[in-house]
């Protein structure tokens, strides 16, 4: 008697082997990136001030290298660390992959300050100079330009992203119209290294969302093969600051343009490809 139930591992195992010809299996990830923005509020009083967290609805999965990262105001193009997928949406290499777990960790941290502060913070330096201005990753345990409340150490904890995800649901859709609701992201554990203060979850490679059951995402041309996993924040958020002043030429607090978090997302599984023939 044949199974009433089978996971969609063991019905694509079944396919291909049906086939009769030899296949490859990896348990590689598919990794992507999007960018939260935090804005000022641009209320002041005695140097603390308001980072608001506005709805917004970002894509996982809907881009490829060299494509723009959903959320970026820089419109910064996706590279290697962003996301390892060739093709919005697509697996790679025409292969089958099987979705069985889900991690999010928070990737970085991003300030953007004016134009003319950002130049007079970096002066001759460009690195410091992109940093100053939100287009690049910044790791400030100080708070030299970063507001205290949202990198240092002495809150015991990553708290800008933790006051974010359990505002944000999340949704995995196939072919732009087969809709799965999965939940909220403070459902979804970290899933690679990362030091206790700064994990969401426990920071280890087995520390994911489990989906034993699977979601099969399909090789290009077949039904399911176009996959994305969408972040929507429900409501604003309001973050209070404390103001830094950058020091070197500016003696005054500070005001960013906005605060940019990088959360980065993996789906774990099983893909199933005919092997190459090069």
């Amino acid at each position: 008697m044949e199974a009433l139930f089978e996971t969609q591992r063991k019905k694509v195992l079944k396919m291909y082997a049906a086939a009769k010809q030899p296949f490859e299996a990896t348990t590689i990830p598919y990794k992507s990136t999007v960018c939260v923005q935090a804005t000022d509020s641009g209320l002041d009083s005695a140097g603390n001030g308001f980072l608001l967290i506005a709805p917004q609805t970002l894509e996982f999965f809907s881009y490829g290298i060299n494509q723009p990262v959903p959320g970026d105001p820089s419109l910064r193009l996706a590279n290697e660390s962003d996301t390892n997928m060739a093709a919005a949406r697509k697996t790679n290499g025409n292969e089958d992959y099987i979705i069985e777990g889900i991690s999010l960790t928070a990737r970085d941290l991003r300030i953007a300050y004016s134009a003319l502060q950002s130049a007079a913070i970096g002066g001759s330096s460009a690195a410091v100079v992109a940093a100053a201005a939100g287009k690049a990753p910044i790791f400030d345990p100080s708070s030299i330009l970063m507001p205290a409340q949202v990198q240092s150490p002495f809150n015991l904890e990553d708290a800008f992203p933790e006051a974010i995800v359990p505002h944000c649901s999340l949704t995995f859709t196939f072919d732009r119209r087969k809709i799965f609701k999965i939940g909220t992201l403070d459902q979804i554990p970290e899933g690679g290294r990362k030091s206790y203060l700064r994990a969401g979850g426990e920071p280890s490679t087995s520390d994911r969302y489990k989906i034993p059951e699977g979601y099969l995402w399909r090789r290009d041309g077949q039904p399911d093969c176009e996959f994305s996993a969408t972040m929507q924040i429900q409501e604003t958020i309001v973050f209070p600051y404390t103001k830094v002043i950058p020091g070197f030429t500016i003696t005054a607090a500070a005001t960013p343009v906005n605060v940019l978090l990088n959360l980065s997302m993996r789906v774990h599984g099983l893909s199933v490809r005919l092997p190459s023939q090069n």
